[in-house]
Protein backbone atom coordinates (compact mmCIF):
# COMPACT_ATOMS: atom_id res chain seq x y z
CA UNK A 1 0.00 0.00 0.00
CA UNK A 2 2.69 2.34 0.36
CA UNK A 3 3.71 2.22 -2.97
CA UNK A 4 0.18 3.12 -4.02
CA UNK A 5 0.89 6.50 -2.40
CA UNK A 6 4.25 7.15 -3.66
CA UNK A 7 2.71 7.37 -6.99
CA UNK A 8 0.66 10.76 -6.37
CA UNK A 9 3.29 13.75 -5.36
CA UNK A 10 3.28 15.25 -2.30
CA UNK A 11 2.52 18.60 -4.12
CA UNK A 12 -0.58 17.40 -5.55
CA UNK A 13 -1.83 15.92 -2.22
CA UNK A 14 -1.16 18.91 -0.04
CA UNK A 15 -3.56 21.11 -3.05
CA UNK A 16 -6.03 18.60 -2.58
CA UNK A 17 -6.11 19.33 1.31
CA UNK A 18 -5.92 22.84 1.00
CA UNK A 19 -9.13 22.00 -1.64
CA UNK A 20 -10.60 20.16 0.89
CA UNK A 21 -10.25 22.16 3.62
CA UNK A 22 -11.63 26.05 1.75
CA UNK A 23 -14.97 23.53 1.01
CA UNK A 24 -15.27 22.99 4.88
CA UNK A 25 -14.95 27.06 5.45
CA UNK A 26 -17.07 27.96 2.40
CA UNK A 27 -19.68 25.19 1.43
CA UNK A 28 -21.44 27.36 -0.72
CA UNK A 29 -18.08 28.12 -2.84
CA UNK A 30 -18.34 31.03 -4.94
CA UNK A 31 -21.98 31.90 -4.41
CA UNK A 32 -20.94 33.10 -1.26
CA UNK A 33 -23.57 33.31 1.83
CA UNK A 34 -25.08 36.57 1.67
CA UNK A 35 -25.60 35.99 -2.20
CA UNK A 36 -27.89 32.75 -1.15
CA UNK A 37 -29.29 34.44 1.37
CA UNK A 38 -30.85 37.46 -0.47
CA UNK A 39 -31.63 34.90 -3.30
CA UNK A 40 -33.43 32.78 -0.73
CA UNK A 41 -35.32 36.49 0.53
CA UNK A 42 -36.32 37.33 -2.78
CA UNK A 43 -37.94 33.76 -3.59
CA UNK A 44 -40.02 34.16 -0.34
CA UNK A 45 -41.34 37.52 -1.81
CA UNK A 46 -41.98 35.94 -4.26
CA UNK A 47 -44.26 33.23 -2.82
CA UNK A 48 -45.63 35.93 -1.04
CA UNK A 49 -46.92 38.12 -3.33
CA UNK A 50 -47.83 35.07 -5.51
CA UNK A 51 -50.39 33.50 -2.39
CA UNK A 52 -51.39 36.98 -2.04
CA UNK A 53 -52.74 37.01 -5.98
CA UNK A 54 -54.37 33.40 -5.66
CA UNK A 55 -56.14 34.75 -2.61
CA UNK A 56 -57.39 37.47 -4.45
CA UNK A 57 -58.28 35.26 -7.56
CA UNK A 58 -60.21 32.65 -5.31
CA UNK A 59 -62.61 36.12 -3.45
CA UNK A 60 -62.86 37.17 -6.81
CA UNK A 61 -64.35 33.84 -8.19
CA UNK A 62 -66.60 33.80 -4.76
CA UNK A 63 -67.76 36.97 -5.70
CA UNK A 64 -68.46 36.27 -9.30
CA UNK A 65 -70.06 32.50 -8.72
CA UNK A 66 -72.82 34.44 -6.21
CA UNK A 67 -73.49 36.91 -8.62
CA UNK A 68 -74.05 33.76 -11.27
CA UNK A 69 -76.47 31.65 -8.89
CA UNK A 70 -78.65 35.52 -8.65
CA UNK A 71 -78.97 35.69 -12.22
CA UNK A 72 -79.71 32.44 -12.82
CA UNK A 73 -82.53 32.11 -9.99
CA UNK A 74 -83.78 35.50 -11.46
CA UNK A 75 -83.77 34.55 -15.08
CA UNK A 76 -85.05 30.44 -14.91
CA UNK A 77 -88.83 32.02 -14.53
CA UNK A 78 -88.48 33.86 -17.95
CA UNK A 79 -86.95 30.69 -19.54
CA UNK A 80 -89.89 28.54 -18.54
CA UNK A 81 -92.55 31.29 -19.29
CA UNK A 82 -90.56 31.32 -22.84
CA UNK A 83 -91.07 27.56 -23.00
CA UNK A 84 -94.46 27.41 -22.31
CA UNK A 85 -95.22 30.46 -24.69
CA UNK A 86 -92.90 28.80 -27.32
CA UNK A 87 -95.16 25.27 -26.50
CA UNK A 88 -98.39 27.18 -26.99
CA UNK A 89 -97.26 28.74 -30.47
CA UNK A 90 -96.93 25.36 -31.92
CA UNK A 91 -100.27 24.15 -31.04
CA UNK A 92 -101.57 27.52 -32.42
CA UNK A 93 -99.65 26.65 -35.56
CA UNK A 94 -100.97 22.96 -35.88
CA UNK A 95 -104.30 24.22 -35.21
CA UNK A 96 -103.86 27.19 -38.02
CA UNK A 97 -102.59 24.04 -40.23
CA UNK A 98 -105.73 21.34 -39.64
CA UNK A 99 -107.77 24.06 -40.24
CA UNK A 100 -106.56 25.18 -43.41
CA UNK A 101 -106.59 21.57 -44.39
CA UNK A 102 -110.13 21.33 -43.83
CA UNK A 103 -110.95 25.01 -46.00
CA UNK A 104 -108.84 23.30 -48.64
CA UNK A 105 -110.84 21.49 -50.62
CA UNK A 106 -113.74 24.71 -50.64
CA UNK A 107 -113.40 26.78 -53.27
CA UNK A 108 -115.52 30.15 -52.92
CA UNK A 109 -117.93 30.97 -54.80
CA UNK A 110 -116.80 33.55 -58.16
CA UNK A 111 -119.53 35.84 -59.21
CA UNK A 112 -120.04 35.41 -62.93
CA UNK A 113 -118.17 37.84 -65.04
CA UNK A 114 -120.42 41.11 -65.67
CA UNK A 115 -118.26 43.25 -67.14
CA UNK A 116 -119.72 47.52 -66.63
CA UNK A 117 -121.57 48.57 -69.83
CA UNK A 118 -119.29 51.38 -71.63
CA UNK A 119 -120.23 55.16 -71.06
CA UNK A 120 -120.96 57.53 -74.12
CA UNK A 121 -121.06 61.00 -73.61
CA UNK A 122 -122.77 63.23 -75.66
CA UNK A 123 -123.20 66.97 -75.62
CA UNK A 124 -125.89 66.88 -73.65
CA UNK A 125 -124.08 64.49 -70.89
CA UNK A 126 -123.85 61.30 -70.16
CA UNK A 127 -125.75 58.45 -72.71
CA UNK A 128 -126.51 54.90 -71.51
CA UNK A 129 -125.72 52.02 -74.34
CA UNK A 130 -129.11 50.63 -75.32
CA UNK A 131 -130.03 47.40 -73.06
CA UNK A 132 -129.23 44.17 -73.61
CA UNK A 133 -131.09 41.10 -72.98
CA UNK A 134 -129.16 39.36 -70.43
CA UNK A 135 -126.95 36.36 -71.35
CA UNK A 136 -128.37 32.84 -71.17
CA UNK A 137 -127.76 31.58 -67.23
CA UNK A 138 -124.89 28.69 -66.87
CA UNK A 139 -125.96 25.96 -64.60
CA UNK A 140 -124.29 26.21 -61.78
CA UNK A 141 -120.90 23.56 -61.26
CA UNK A 142 -121.24 20.38 -59.35
CA UNK A 143 -120.10 20.76 -55.63
CA UNK A 144 -115.94 19.11 -55.07
CA UNK A 145 -115.86 15.81 -53.26
CA UNK A 146 -114.58 16.72 -50.27
CA UNK A 147 -110.72 16.97 -49.34
CA UNK A 148 -108.75 13.77 -47.19
CA UNK A 149 -108.90 15.30 -43.52
CA UNK A 150 -105.48 15.64 -42.21
CA UNK A 151 -104.36 17.81 -38.60
CA UNK A 152 -106.01 17.42 -35.28
CA UNK A 153 -109.53 16.54 -36.48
Amino acid sequence: MADEYALVPEKEVRRLREDIDSIKKNPLGSLGGNDLVESIKNLNAAINSLTELFKTAAEELKIEERETQTIATKVEPLLEKIDLIMDQNKKIARGIVAVADMLGGVEEEKPAFSPRPPVFTSRQGPMMPPSLPPPPAMPPAPPAPPAPRKGLF
